[in-house]
């Protein structure tokens, strides 16, 4: 998927690659 590497580089990197407004969505979605 096209999400994936996101949350490969935020494992790797223990970072958030993502703006915090962003960060949040893309957490809820990644929950279910």
């Amino acid at each position: 998927g096209i999400l994936a590497p996101i949350g490969d580089a935020q494992n790797n990197c223990n970072v958030t690659v993502l703006p915090a407004d962003l960060q949040s969505a893309y957490n809820t979605f990644m929950a279910g």
